[in-house]
């Protein structure tokens, strides 16, 4: 890219093609400028329009520079109004790849503008990239360079960092890509339990947290030396300890009723179905009888969740070790790309979510017969909440950085990751470690 551009940096190891699964034509809002529903409207449709009668797009509101936003409309089945019989989309299908919304052109990939860099995340509610199948991200340049130019040509400014913590000091960019390299390299293949990999890389941000005003402008040395100390001083004993309370697991219980559901966006299943949801909410906050099916996941009971060992396999740890590295090496989790939180409420989020992911698979495990979490339990359970990550406002709410915040200083997420979610009596005796230890 020109020099006065933000270097394009991609994320390594990752692998991604559209295999035509449609399931981003379910379950996303896709928002057009008012120039790309011309550029669709002008097209030689002829008489073969796939709307019908119908619009096929309603208004979204107003972008920042007060354009009129739209959005593609959806069938009665949720899906887009693009989406034909056959999975595919009628645009790309008939008029190519650059014909559709920029939105569409560009998933699952993120483009996260971080000062001097432009780092490209994934979105891993993708089934191919939770599979990490398809092309090398890394032979893909030369398109993702057309399409971060394209999305960012109309940009003002570069954002600003994000605070360390709300209300405290602004780091520069050159710390904060420092620190979400160090943080990613938490999350290396290793033979280490993804669960004890997840606690050091919170004590790292623990003492990164108590030494920032003194160490900072120190960069990546004393960042290394954190995460040193973090890796000497949190060894496996940290998997035993005890559960977390009651009211944290209760708290992961009712965030899972919400992120587990890949509900169509625009609310889809009238009253019933919000009576439904909200029924499941009360049901999994209680803990009590038979927890409600939810999208994939069937319904459970929570005595067979217990029957699931919170580690695990050692394909299904990979997956995760993926998603968390490439989450946290592309800053998906804070600032811009993630409603503005800091960069402390960001990886709370994070880990919260991740300790939801754990429960989640133990659910779908449980409903499966199984009793431990395989490749297909935790991939299942990664799409679920990475359809939400980062795009539900919910999850970046006063109320959730509230209570992601609790968690951090009653010392509660820890155990939340370590037991998936939350131990039960019947838990299996013993702990069965990724890594066979």
């Amino acid at each position: 890219m020109p020099k006065n551009r933000p270097e394009l940096r991609l994320p390594v190891a990752q692998n991604w093609s559209c295999h035509g699964t449609g399931a981003c034509c379910r379950y996303h809002v896709v928002t057009v400028t008012q120039p790309e529903w011309d550029r669709i409207r002008s097209l030689d449709w002829g008489n073969d329009v796939p709307w019908g009668e119908r619009s096929p797009v309603e208004r979204a509101g107003r972008d920042g520079a007060g354009s009129t936003l739209y959005r593609l409309a959806h069938k009665p089945d949720g899906s887009c109004i693009f989406l034909d019989e056959d999975g595919l989309c009628t645009i790309h299908r008939r008029f190519g790849l650059r014909a559709k919304p920029l939105a569409c052109q560009l998933y699952p990939y993120v483009v996260v503008p971080l000062g001097r860099e432009l780092r490209i995340g994934l979105r891993f509610s993708c089934p191919s990239v939770v599979g990490n199948r398809g092309e090398s991200v890394g032979a893909q340049e030369s398109e993702l360079v057309r399409l971060a130019r394209e999305l960012t040509s109309g940009a003002v400014k570069q954002p600003e960092p994000p605070p360390l913590v709300d209300g405290g000091p602004v780091p520069n960019w050159d710390w904060l890509l420092a620190y979400l390299d160090c943080a990613a390299r938490f999350f290396h293949d290793s033979p280490v339990d993804v669960r004890l990999q997840c606690v050091r890389l919170l004590a790292w941000h623990g003492l990164v947290l108590a030494t920032y005003d003194d160490k900072h402008r120190e960069g990546p040395s004393w960042l290394d030396a954190c995460a040193i100390r973090a890796l000497r001083e949190v060894g496996e004993g940290a998997l035993d300890c005890g559960p977390a309370g009651w009211l944290a697991c209760a708290l992961v219980r009712t965030l899972a009723a919400r992120l587990g559901r890949r509900d169509q966006p625009l609310g889809f299943g009238g009253p019933l179905g919000l009576l439904r949801r909200a029924t499941g909410a009360v049901r999994s906050f209680a803990g009590v009888g038979t927890l409600p099916s939810l999208g994939r996941f069937p319904r459970v009971t929570r005595r067979a969740i217990g029957t699931v060992c919170p580690a695990p396999d050692a394909s299904a740890a990979e997956i995760l070790r993926r998603y968390l590295r490439t989450k946290l090496w592309s800053g998906q989790f804070l600032g811009a790309a993630n409603f503005g939180l800091s960069v402390h409420d960001g990886l709370l989020s994070l880990m919260v979510a991740t300790a939801v992911v754990l429960w989640l698979a133990r659910r779908y495990a449980a409903a499966n017969a199984s009793n431990s979490v395989d490749e297909e339990a935790i991939s299942v359970a990664v799409q679920a909440v990475d359809h939400h990550f980062g795009f539900d406002p919910v999850l970046a709410s006063r109320a959730a950085r509230f209570r992601h915040r609790w968690l951090w200083r009653t010392g509660q997420l820890v155990p939340l990751i370590v037991h998936g979610g939350e131990r039960l009596a019947v838990q299996l005796v013993g702990r069965e470690r990724s890594d066979g230890r």
